[in-house]
């Protein structure tokens, strides 16, 4: 079930009605949890019924190991049960989602040596969200094993953390000690969060419907015909798959903010005007947050950080990128595309220390040529990612500059579309920041918010919801 469907709006008007039944006590909270629990099952249920059964079975296991933590001191004992955790729960997702690219693979490197050794691909459908959940539910165990929180003792509460159903496919990927405590105490919706719910809800079907959908074809022909069609052309694709990338992804973590928050239920922050940054370093602090601030807590720390020198600190973020390349999905250019951010982020953290040893102050106009070098290295890890092969991405760099550059038409098909979209987005973006907030709209005259809601509801629909499924659905 998409969020940008019908279906769904009708789905959650639903739940927004008997979760509105429930008065504001501590009994009714359990019975509003076993509801939305029973909701999101039923929502996970919709892509494959029968990949519920894993974020059940994760759900039980987390559970009950955070339990025995919860009883045990003894290292030993302690370290055994965390592992279970993590080994469950990683053996899963590498079973669904790597068995057959390693299996492929490993065929190509035997048969290179003149080997054909008889291992089958099983064609696996990866169960929709299972890095997120994953992600999710370990954070419980390993956060009880380093003593930072207490295991709970309520199941429902706990199932419905791991499946809440407007983070549960993409998320953003929350963590027990601020989801948890939300869930089980009663929720009183104030007319700040319908005011936020609204807004973050309104605007991420805005950037989905209306800008993320309405470039699709326009990048998909572009890396189709790569070798036929200009370098303008190939250029302007790259462009319109920049475009969908951030309008589908932040658009999907705005709408999961906004229906949570008018349950009075308040989601982390996922996305900051990351297209505004000055570097890679920056963007990646301001996209996909809470991702890479999962992979710092519980990865990059862990490693040493930057607490054992120059060497492993460059190691330990080479790892921590190439993770996220493996986490993005199983193919060789998510791979390539993670490597390729952790290098440029080594490389920028050794012109930052040389910087601030010769104490160079940055001025407007050097920051700006900042954001043109950033957005660019950034399109060429947008080419990675869109690219169906190694090849395909090959072939797009290639032709964005060996083909005759411009040909008749492109500027009205090609470019016109992407660079229109991109002033809206940027002055956009500019304008929050210089508000201090992604919210902004809300502290502008009520004429104000009323035009901006009228324009992006009836853009909305005078769209369409075409049902593009997310991208990030297939991690």
């Amino acid at each position: 079930m998409l969020f940008n469907s019908w279906k769904f709006i009708g789905f959650f008007l639903v739940i927004y009605a008997v979760i509105g039944l429930f008065r504001r006590s501590r009994t009714r909270v359990i019975y509003q949890n076993f509801f939305l629990l029973a909701a999101s099952y039923t929502f996970y249920a919709g892509w494959h019924t029968w990949y519920l059964l894993l974020i059940i079975g994760s759900t039980l296991v987390d559970y009950f190991v955070g339990l025995q933590l919860g009883k045990t001191a003894d290292p030993v004992k302690r370290k055994i049960l965390l592992w279970i955790s993590i080994g469950v729960n990683i053996s899963v997702l590498c079973f669904f989602k790597y068995y057959d690219f390693g299996v492929e693979n490993l065929v190509l490197m035997l048969g290179a040596i003149g080997l054909e050794p008889d291992i089958r691909v099983l064609n696996l459908v990866l169960p929709v969200g299972i890095s997120f959940y994953t992600f999710q539910t370990l954070s419980y165990t390993i956060d009880i094993y380093r003593r930072e929180m207490e295991p709970t003792k309520d199941l429902v509460s706990f199932a419905l953390f791991v499946a809440f159903f407007p983070q549960l496919v993409a998320g953003p990927i929350e963590r027990a000690k601020k989801l948890l405590p939300q869930l089980q105490q009663p929720r009183i919706v104030t007319w700040d969060d319908l005011r936020y719910g609204g807004l973050y809800t309104v605007m991420g079907f805005f950037y989905k419907v209306v800008i993320a959908d309405s470039v699709v074809a326009l990048g998909a022909n572009a890396f189709k015909y790569t070798d036929t069609v200009s370098g303008l052309a190939n250029i302007s694709g790259i462009l319109a798959f920049s475009l969908r990338a951030y309008g589908d992804f932040a658009g999907y973590s705005f709408i999961a903010i906004g229906i949570a928050r008018l349950m009075g239920i308040r989601l982390s922050q996922n996305f900051n005007t990351p297209y505004l940054s000055t570097s890679i370093t920056e963007l990646w602090q301001r996209w996909h947050m809470t991702l890479f601030s999962w992979f710092k807590d519980y990865i990059y720390i862990p490693l040493g950080g930057n607490r054992k020198g120059k060497v492993r600190t460059y190691f330990n973020i080479l790892v921590v990128f190439y993770i996220s390349g493996v986490w993005h999905g199983a193919a060789w250019t998510y791979i390539l595309f993670g490597v390729y951010h952790g290098v440029l982020v080594m490389i920028e953290r050794v012109f930052r220390e040389k910087k601030e040893d010769m104490d160079i102050r940055p001025v407007w106009w050097i920051q700006g040529l900042k954001r043109i070098r950033f957005y660019g290295l950034w399109l060429i890890g947008i080419a990675m990612f869109f690219a169906d092969s190694m090849e395909q991405f090959y072939q797009v760099l290639y032709h964005s500059f060996a083909n005759a550059f411009y040909q008749p038409g492109d500027m009205e098909v090609y470019l016109m579309p992407v660079l229109i979209w991109h002033l809206i987005l940027f002055s956009y973006h500019a304008w929050q920041r210089k508000q201090g907030s992604q919210a902004a709209l809300l502290g502008q005259p009520v004429v104000v918010q009323l035009a901006a809601y009228v324009f992006m509801i009836s853009t909305i629909l005078a769209v369409g919801f075409r049902v593009q499924p997310y991208i990030y659905f297939q991690f």
